[in-house]
This record gives structure tokens, C-alpha cells and sequence, in this order.
């Protein structure tokens, strides 16, 4: 009796911390993540998956044949964001090591502008407001 009281007692903590995992993330983070892509194509033959650090800091961008950054020589199957702020449908990021410069000379932000439940796009810090790449929708 008392293993099977201990063991459920384990149970139930390690529940909570999943649980509590989970309610670190924003609203915003809790809305996109899941399964990606440009298109229907995307979606079947090289889908991003989007999740998020335990503590919320970090958004990982995973694809299984990789993504191109610039260099399309260098697919990158994964790329981390850190999320430097967020506003009303908006998660304001870089990318771990980004070597495109602005105007200024300083590596690019990335805006994940929310549009709804199922379709973002990408905003470069540097570029006019309002403007964004192609829709991403969710793969279903």
C-alpha cells in the first residue's frame, strides 16, 4: 500500500510540473505552437514544428530537412528564437546567431506577427511597418 501511495504521489508531481510548464508559456507562445508550413507542400514534405523552452525565453523552429537562413547552401534544421519581448499577437525575437546587419549594422529582429489561429507571418524589425513575409498556416 504504501509503494503504491508513493508512486502515485511521484505521479502526480511530475503531472503538475508538465502542467506547470505549460502555463509559463504567454498566450501568444500557447497560440502557435504546433505544426507549420509555406503551403499545403510544406505541410507534407517538410513541416516546421514550433515549441518553446520550459521557462518561455526560447522558441525552437525544427524542420527535418532543414530551412535556409541567407545561405542556401546551409539548411538548418533547427533555429532558436529568443523572444525579447512580446505585444497583443506579436512575439518580438532574434535568432540565435543571425548574421544579416541592418541598416545600422546590427543583426535583424524577427516580429511573429499572429493573424489567427491558424496563419502567422514574419516581420524584419527593419522593414517598413505593416509589412510581413507570406502567410505561414497551420498544417492540419
Amino acid at each position: 500500500m504504501r509503494i503504491i501511495l508513493i508512486s502515485v504521489s511521484i505521479l502526480l508531481t511530475a503531472c503538475s510540473s508538465l502542467s506547470d510548464n505549460t502555463e509559463k508559456l504567454s498566450l501568444n507562445q500557447k497560440s502557435v505552437k504546433g505544426v507549420w508550413g509555406w503551403d499545403t507542400e510544406q505541410c507534407n514534405n517538410n513541416p516546421a514544428t514550433i515549441s518553446f523552452k520550459t521557462d518561455g525565453s526560447i522558441m525552437y523552429f525544427d524542420t527535418y530537412k532543414g530551412m535556409y537562413l541567407g545561405d542556401v547552401s546551409k539548411p538548418i534544421k533547427r533555429i532558436e528564437y529568443v523572444i525579447e519581448s512580446e505585444k497583443e499577437n506579436v512575439l518580438i525575437t532574434s535568432i540565435k546567431g543571425e548574421d544579416r546587419l541592418d541598416d545600422n549594422s546590427k543583426p535583424v529582429g524577427w516580429d511573429l506577427v499572429i493573424q489567427s489561429t491558424d496563419n502567422f507571418c514574419w516581420h524584419r524589425t527593419d522593414w517598413a511597418e505593416g509589412a510581413c513575409t507570406k502567410s505561414l498556416m497551420r498544417c492540419k
